[in-house]
């Protein structure tokens, strides 16, 4: 990673903080996001589909996911979650802009102030990863124990937050109606069961490797 540029800007009564850094890979990219979202209690959504230029370099767009207002999807009257909505009806500088050029490399504009908000934990998703490991032990009644008591001195962690609400998106997401379909993707399925049997009382894998 190299830092093309770093400087502080002036906007609206609001001290900006704005870096321009190279990275040699779009995976670089996605490594270098998940790094600074953790750090920072933070979550960048893409917000438009992928452009390409002329010459050939595409361009991605992520921001603040807690910027923009809150579309209720209910037909009737509901009561929120009790952290209420992720969105915070105003709107939040914080955001990237990645340029990936045909040769791989990528530019990456980021804009580091949040406004309007806090990065807490409860506003944040749960990563792909973790979801994954959960859903790997679901139906284990003492699942949100043994998670919550694996706190360290590490920090709190969103997992550690995790609720019944989660478990049940997570079984929907994963399609965990069905002992034997663990998920629609064949691979992933096959991961999950990888994993059941692992942390079973009577282990049967003796070896596994997954594709690549």
């Amino acid at each position: 990673m190299v830092i093309l540029k770093s400087e502080k800007k002036y906007a609206h009564d609001i001290d900006m903080d704005h870096t321009e850094l190279e990275l040699n890979s779009f995976n670089d990219f996605l490594a270098w996001k998940s790094e600074i979202e953790n750090n920072t209690k933070s979550k960048f959504i893409s917000y438009s589909t992928k452009h390409i230029n002329i010459h050939g370099a595409k361009y991605y767009y992520f921001r603040c996911h807690r910027s923009g207002n809150f579309m209720s999807e209910s037909k009737g009257l509901r009561h929120l979650k009790i952290l209420g909505s992720n969105k915070i009806n105003a709107y939040c500088p914080a955001a990237l802009k990645v340029t990936e050029h045909t040769d791989g490399k990528c530019i990456v504009s980021y804009q580091k102030v949040h406004v309007g908000h806090h990065n807490d934990l409860g506003h944040l998703f749960l990563t792909a990863d973790e979801r994954k490991n959960i859903a790997s032990k679901i139906p284990l009644d003492n699942i949100l124990d043994e998670i919550r008591n694996s706190v360290s001195d590490a920090g709190l962690e969103r997992v550690h937050l995790l609720t019944k609400k989660d478990l049940h998106n997570i079984e929907k997401s994963f399609n965990l109606s069905s002992n034997s379909v663990k998920h629609e993707n064949d691979g992933v399925s096959v991961d999950m069961w990888v994993r059941e049997m692992q942390n079973s009382e009577n282990p049967c894998i003796l070896f596994y490797k997954t594709q690549g």
